[in-house]
């Protein structure tokens, strides 16, 4: 096999070598220099072709809604030179830019056409193209005007965080309410303005997600996009031991509690760890409530707890208790 490879490697060499390199390179040299000077030629003659544009409306005012659909491209037959051909097959296109509140203001008959559409068409294109006609020749923004009202935004969604985390606070919708535009009567039957659905799983850290509303027919909101802020934070679990309390007891009693101890266990935040003190806690027995009990034990109540612990549970959840009449000194 390698005598083979070998004999073939050497009728190559022979071969390369009979070849007249300085002819090959003079030909391609002269290949070259005609296909810059057809390149020239045709860059300087002029071509007709067809594009399409797409357009855009800016400035259009929240309180109106158009009756018909506008169109999103404008199909223009153009002339140009080659050179400006071949950018409009490669570089990506102007968007026609159609100023909506200036053109419904000038305008009685709040259509574009004429002059004033040949202008908007001009500023979409280099100033060497010509424009030989285009499609749709005018544009009609035929509108109605809108009422409105602000309605509160709700999150149509579920929040599932990973294993170890949660919600340090309520989850805020940015912003909370958004103005509703529409005629009357479908003013009056909108109460809420919904997010569109979704599930969003496995967070386990700070999240804002933006979402766009439901679209409704003939109902226009601003904004129609909201943000909702997830504030999600890594838990830890936590052991207190509080002593039970009794309130309202008579000053000639005493009570025992047993045990006269009880344990909260609860979660929060690592962030509020070092935030958690014993007096912030109280567990408490009513003595207006055993008073008159027949029961060896009694549930404890948590009269007090910081707001940011979760799951918070009582073991033992009951207590026995005795009274003790108080003695008095005798003078």
């Amino acid at each position: 096999m390698s005598n083979a490879a070998n004999k073939i490697w050497q009728k190559v060499r022979i071969f390369l070598r009979k070849i007249s390199w300085r002819k090959i390179l003079t030909f391609s040299f002269f290949v070259i220099i005609a296909a810059i000077l057809w390149f020239m030629q045709v860059y300087n003659q002029f071509f007709e072709t067809s594009i399409s544009i797409p357009i855009k409306y800016v400035s259009v005012p929240d309180s109106i809604i158009f009756q018909d659909s506008l169109p999103s491209q404008i199909n223009l037959r153009i002339k140009d030179n080659g050179f400006s051909m071949f950018k409009y097959y490669f570089k990506t296109r102007d968007t026609l830019r159609l100023d909506v509140s200036a053109i419904i203001n000038s305008s009685s008959s709040k259509v574009l056409q004429g002059s004033t559409f040949d202008m908007y068409v001009r500023k979409a294109l280099p100033s060497s193209t010509q424009i030989l006609n285009y499609d749709p020749l005018r544009i009609s923004f035929n509108y109605s005007i809108l009422e409105y009202k602000k309605i509160p935004v709700i999150f149509d969604g579920q929040i599932n965080l990973s294993p170890g985390y949660f919600l340090n606070s309520d989850i805020k919708i940015i912003p909370d309410s958004v103005t509703a535009y529409a005629a009357k009567p479908d003013l009056d039957k909108l109460m809420f303005a919904y997010t569109v659905s979704d599930t969003v799983s496995g967070l386990n850290s700070d999240r804002v997600i933006s979402y766009k509303l439901v679209s409704l027919k003939n109902i226009k909101f601003v904004p129609d996009v909201v943000d909702i802020d997830v504030p999600v934070e890594a838990y830890t679990q936590k052991n207190v031991d509080i002593p039970v309390e009794c309130i309202n007891l008579p000053e000639n009693l005493n009570i025992k509690f047993f045990p006269s101890k009880v344990k909260l266990s609860f979660f929060v935040g690592v962030s509020e760890v070092d935030s958690i003190k014993i007096k912030d806690f109280s567990v408490a027995i009513d003595y207006d409530g055993i008073k008159d009990s027949k029961q060896a034990s009694v549930p404890v109540r948590i009269t007090s707890s910081p707001s940011y612990v979760r799951n918070l549970t009582i073991s033992p959840p009951n207590v026995e208790f005795i009274f003790e009449y108080k003695t008095t000194k005798v003078q």
